[in-house]
């Protein structure tokens, strides 16, 4: 094949000519590296994308000038062209697209220099390459036996103890780390089992089960489900209450207020006179101005939903909470708020037993 593909040159470049002239082999060489970099700049400047697969590494080499005279000529039978050793070769690798990765190809090179020691023990330049391909991987104890058997072959080897030393100060700093994250990690699973705690010792009913004395709460009981208030879980404040988002609901208008930290010892009057005092602007829904703190009054469900209970805005949420008629559903503790005297207020309370 080979054969072949010379005389192929001969016949195409030099018209058959066998004898040639140094002038002649210099022009040839320089017109086969032409049309080479031409091809080269014929595939374009964008990142190489698409690898060679066992599905298309011979459509693939037949358009390369390097290897196309190789390849069986479309058209032409198995028994016409002979099996090119080059070609049986390629047919016989093993495709493995996770190979050709960066971790993959140090993992293969440290798997050689194995080889290579095993065959030359003190080959020195197999251990240095090892060694390299450890630190790219940071396999640190990986690193310290390549540079101890290096060090053993040449004790004065100042890359492999700068290595070596390297290698010591990464392996500490990654296990400080580590007993760092478990510290925090045990901290914050100490905070939330406190923050359980206090919930189920305090006495507050969460959906339909008693929290006190139960075991059966969780964190994921208490992950507020209205999107307003997401990332504001019931916690502690520096004082040590309990801090609960809360939720206003306003059926006449079917919109909501999201308080995203309200503590336990706050008034639900003091909050209301933020939202509806006279120092604040109205609500864009409330087009008649009719919320006004003095002439708002506050409910809630009951745990079947059909009884409405009353609440006395000057109390604290922590008193409204232990009522035994409340239920903290989807984390959020919810009030409804309902304009005095109203037409909607009286239809709303009519619906349920008070």
């Amino acid at each position: 094949m080979a054969e072949e593909w010379k005389d192929k040159v001969i016949q195409e470049k030099l018209g058959g000519k066998k004898d040639w002239t140094d002038e002649e082999r210099a022009e040839l060489c320089r017109q086969l590296d032409e049309e080479l970099e031409s091809h080269i700049d014929a595939m374009g400047k964008t990142r190489y994308k698409g690898g060679w697969t066992e599905e298309n590494w011979k459509e693939q080499m037949a358009e390369h000038p390097l290897f196309a005279p190789y390849i069986q000529e479309e058209g032409a039978t198995q028994a016409e062209a002979p099996i090119n050793p080059l070609s049986e070769g390629l047919a016989q690798l093993k495709f493995d697209p996770d190979h050709n990765t960066p971790e993959g190809n140090y993992r293969s090179a440290i798997k050689d220099c194995e080889k290579a020691v095993e065959l030359k023990t003190d080959y020195l330049k197999a251990v240095v390459r090892a060694v390299d391909c450890a630190t790219k991987l940071n396999s640190w104890d990986e690193v310290f036996h390549w540079c101890d058997r290096g060090l053993r072959l040449d004790p004065t080897n100042q890359k492999l103890k700068t290595d070596r030393l390297t290698a010591l100060k990464e392996k500490k700093l990654l296990e400080r780390n580590a007993r760092k994250m478990a510290r925090d990690e045990n901290k914050k699973a100490t905070e939330e089992q406190n923050l359980i705690n206090a919930i189920k010792n305090s006495g507050v009913q969460l959906g339909s089960t008693v929290l006190k004395g139960s075991s059966s709460i969780s964190l994921s009981d208490l992950e507020p489900c209205h999107p307003a208030a997401q990332g504001s879980r019931v916690h502690f404040n520096e004082s040590g209450e309990l801090v609960w988002p809360v939720m206003l609901l306003y059926p006449e208008h079917h919109e909501t207020d999201i308080i995203q930290e309200f503590p336990e010892s706050d008034h639900i009057i003091d909050h209301l006179e933020v939202i509806f005092g006279k120092e604040a602007a109205p609500a864009p829904w409330d087009t008649e101005h009719k919320y006004q703190v003095n002439n708002l009054h506050v409910f809630f469900e009951d745990k079947e939903k059909t009884k409405l209970c009353k609440v006395d805005p000057n109390q604290t949420l922590q008193q409204v909470l232990r009522d035994p008629r409340y239920h903290v559903l989807g984390g959020t503790p919810g009030f409804i708020i309902l304009v005095e005297g109203s037409r909607f207020m009286k239809d709303f309370v009519s619906k349920y037993s008070i």
